[in-house]
């Protein structure tokens, strides 16, 4: 695990019981996820950004060792 910071936030009370409720009731866990959501969102991004620059010579197929003819 990579290094932990504790920081404080001001956040409007209902959001964060939307969050906490979706989360299972920790703020920790709620501000965590949130955290991790936005990261995955960002590379997320990034890679549809590549979609139509990046070329394989292989077909899905091959990848997955199944022939054509199925």
């Amino acid at each position: 695990m990579s290094a932990v910071r504790k920081i404080t936030v001001e956040v409007l009370e209902a959001d964060l019981a939307l969050a906490q409720e979706h989360c299972g009731g920790s703020i920790t866990e709620a501000v965590r996820q949130g955290l991790e959501h936005l990261a995955a969102v960002r590379r997320r991004n990034i890679l549809l950004a590549l979609q139509g620059k990046v070329t394989f010579s292989d077909t899905w197929q091959t990848l997955r060792g199944k022939d054509d003819e199925d």
